[in-house]
């Protein structure tokens, strides 16, 4: 019984004593996790933040733009949480978009450009966590060109009755200006001059209206790169008031007329005696052409159109709102026109006694004279010799009839 007692006392305590190590040994093992896990928090945690963190938006409404003649500015919307943002430009060479800048504004100026080159820009923002930097993806393209800056202050005023000066404002980067004056013959702008200087002088002109604008250029490579053209300014010059006596006698009766049996001779008559007409406020020059009809849709036989120079047209353009032009002047002129369409008419009527007729002061001119578009007329003194019967469904040709010599003033864009 004793043996008995001893041995089974002895296998409890066994028992036992494994089970205490396995507890401490538990504890022990749970206190290395528990340290592991701790540690584990303190010094990795920051790392999975950080490359956890999402990615900033895109910019939106990225803009370029000509800040200079050597500079754009590059500008875009703030993005919600970005610490900054990065400005990116295309190199050609690469063909790739290289760096420029790092900036938390929201608009950047690339300077040292060349004027009128083209550059395209992107930009993306970023957020930074502990020193680490995360991007957006890139904007879209977006492109502009420095441009030299229009003239501006311009100003023309008579400098004398024949000429006009002309002057503005400096523009920065500017090698020189180049002057233009309208061509009223082609309806365009023609440089006349290309100057250094913010004055310029245009001399030996005749009265009427004359419209000039400006612009800037700088030269690159040899090669004039221009800025805007400033807004045109129109100057009315003076209307000379020493009229000659010889040149304003008004010829009391039409002249004989020759007669000829050709409309190319007729024509040829017509230039040689009355295309230059002399007026108290000087002399209109006109180009009389004559077209014969061949279509019934038409109620004439002859067109006669003595067709104005420019300068002619402007002439009557101050004869129509000039305030320095005296009442005599005006009714002087009047009369010295009209008559000279009348001469024209005689000589035409006595060599082609059955044609009807029609005829004007005349001028025209294309919007666009390289392609001949975008035509516009413009008459005076229109006359005809027949008249129209309306009630008639016959072609247009046949509804009209000869009469007199009349003024038909409803055809006219001038009231004179």
């Amino acid at each position: 019984m004793l043996k008995e007692f001893s041995y089974q006392e002895s296998n409890e305590k066994s028992v036992f004593c494994r089970r205490n190590a396995l507890n401490k040994l538990t504890k022990n093992l749970f206190t290395l996790l528990m340290t592991a896990i701790l540690l584990i928090s303190s010094v990795q945690m920051p790392f999975f933040s950080v490359y956890a963190a999402n990615p900033p938006a895109v910019p939106q409404n990225v803009k370029a733009s000509s800040a200079s003649y050597s500079s754009i500015k590059v500008s875009w919307s703030a993005v919600k949480s970005a610490t900054g943002y990065v400005v990116y430009r295309y190199n050609s060479v690469k063909k790739s978009y290289d760096k420029l800048t790092m900036t938390k504004t929201t608009s950047y100026i690339n300077t040292g450009l060349v004027t009128g080159k083209k550059y395209s820009y992107k930009t993306r923002s970023y957020t930074s966590v502990n020193g680490k930097n995360t991007y957006s993806n890139m904007s879209s393209a977006i492109s502009a060109i420095p441009k030299l800056s229009t003239p501006t202050s311009f100003a023309a005023k008579i400098a004398s009755s024949s000429s006009i000066k002309l002057e503005w404002s400096a523009v920065s980067g500017a090698s020189g200006y180049s002057v233009y004056s309208l061509n009223l013959g082609t309806g365009s702008y023609k440089c006349i001059k290309n100057i250094k200087s913010t004055s310029f002088t245009d001399k030996g002109l005749s009265s009427g209206r004359h419209y000039y604008k400006i612009a800037a250029y700088i030269k690159v490579n040899d090669i004039k790169v221009y800025s805007a053209s400033s807004p045109v300014k129109i100057v009315q010059l003076s209307i000379p008031t020493t009229i000659k006596q010889e040149n304003t006698t008004l010829p009391s009766t039409i002249p004989s007329s020759p007669k000829f049996t050709t409309i190319e001779a007729l024509e040829n008559y017509l230039n040689s005696k009355y295309s230059v007409i002399t007026t108290p406020i000087g002399d209109f020059s006109t180009d009389i052409w004559i077209t014969k009809n061949t279509k019934n849709t038409s109620y004439t036989d002859l067109y006669i159109f003595s067709e104005l120079t420019p300068n002619s047209f402007l002439l009557l353009d101050s004869l129509d709102t000039s305030l320095e032009i005296t009442s005599s002047q005006k009714s002087d002129t009047i009369s010295l026109l009209k008559n000279n369409q009348k001469n024209i008419y005689s000589v035409a009527s006595a060599s082609f006694p059955k044609y009807k007729m029609e005829g004007s002061l005349y001028y025209s001119w294309y919007d666009y004279p390289t392609i001949n578009e975008g035509f516009h007329s413009l008459d005076c003194f229109s006359w005809e010799n027949y008249k129209i019967n309306y009630s008639s469904s016959k072609p247009a040709y046949y509804t009209s009839y000869l009469t007199e010599f009349h003024w038909t003033p409803d055809m006219d864009d001038y009231n004179l």
